[in-house]
């Protein structure tokens, strides 16, 4: 209904020009289903809590991406993205740990699992920065 007085906005020409959406639209558009999937192939490598745990550094890599992106952060802002990285990256080690523990020393398949779940958090915070 809230269309219902300006029609040619459901228009496909509403979005502008095919180059505008190819570099606005689709980055975002497919960020999002390759964080999904690569978050969903890491938890078969390495379980449900270490990619929870790696997760957890969505915001860091969103912060990273952004000030590569040319954002400015204040120096309390960096402090809390120091911390939030060394809490995850302690956790992550136990948890790594403890996987690799439980699938006899196979390092390959953890290393495997922890690739894709820091790919997931990539896609994540390019959506985000993209987004922004």
């Amino acid at each position: 209904l809230v269309w219902a007085r300006e029609p040619w906005r459901c228009s496909p020409t509403s979005l502008g020009s095919a180059s505008r959406y190819l570099r606005n639209v689709v980055p975002i558009c497919l960020s999002a289903p390759v964080s999904v999937i690569f978050n969903n192939e890491a938890m078969v490598f390495v379980g449900a809590g270490v990619v929870a745990v790696i997760g957890t550094l969505a915001p860091v890599a969103t912060a990273v991406l952004s000030r590569a992106c040319g954002r400015k952060l204040s120096l309390l802002s960096w402090l809390g993205v120091l911390v939030a990285f060394s809490g995850g990256v302690v956790i992550s080690f136990g948890e790594v740990s403890q996987v690799e523990d439980a699938e006899n020393g196979d390092k390959s398949l953890a290393t495997k699992g922890l690739v894709f779940a820091f790919i997931a958090v990539f896609g994540r915070a390019v959506k985000i920065v993209l987004m922004d």
